[in-house]
């Protein structure tokens, strides 16, 4: 009898845990004017015609679920003429449910890592949106204000730097950090790549 009820519990918890290696991804887009468009869901890296999901938009709303093999960066994009109207967005594939809107800034929220993700996007895109402020005003400013500026953007690119090291210091034990230390690699010294000790 014991036996026999300590199989249903086993079979029980391993139906579960499967159950659980999945993302849900609820999407949404602003009105219905991109009804019968696709959403894809693409492999940042290693993209194949197999590895590409798609589904069409409906009432405004897009879902994808997906089956959990391993941790990884996936983008979420329509087709290209679109991408300025619903720009397209890094996800983490990871276990559980994620909210997404496309749109001019699209966003993501729902799940631990692709929280994580959508700061960092956020920070970059203040930090871009000031380094453009500051290359504009460069074009027109005179001589003693060039020094200022120039100073200015040095100190920004020192900041984002200091931000990406900080962030990937924060997720080296997953797939997230080791996505951003792609980017930042050739941006930080040596001393910060041994501190980090990210095996690619």
């Amino acid at each position: 009898m014991y036996k026999y009820l300590y199989s249903l519990i086993v079979v029980f918890v391993l139906i579960s845990c499967k159950e659980e290696q999945k993302l849900l991804i609820n999407g949404y887009v602003p009105g219905n004017e991109y009804d019968g468009e696709w959403i894809y869901l693409v492999p940042f890296s290693g993209a194949t015609n197999e590895t590409i999901d798609s589904v069409r938009i409906t009432d405004g709303q897009f879902h994808f679920e997906k089956s959990i093999v391993k941790e990884e960066i996936a983008i979420l994009r329509t087709r290209p003429v679109l991408r300025l109207r619903l720009q397209e967005l890094l996800v983490v594939i990871e276990p559980g449910k994620l909210n997404v809107v496309l749109n001019e800034e699209s966003f993501a929220s729902g799940t631990p890592l692709n929280g994580r993700l959508q700061q960092w996007k956020e920070r970059k895109e203040q930090m871009d949106d000031t380094e453009n402020l500051l290359r504009k005003m460069l074009k027109t400013a005179d001589d003693s204000s060039q020094v200022e500026l120039q100073r200015r953007m040095e100190k920004l690119a020192e900041e984002y730097i200091t931000y990406n090291y900080e962030f990937v210091k924060d997720n080296r034990n997953n797939e997230l950090g080791s996505f951003i230390y792609g980017m930042i690699e050739g941006s930080l010294t040596d001393q910060q790549k041994e501190a980090l000790d990210i095996r690619r």
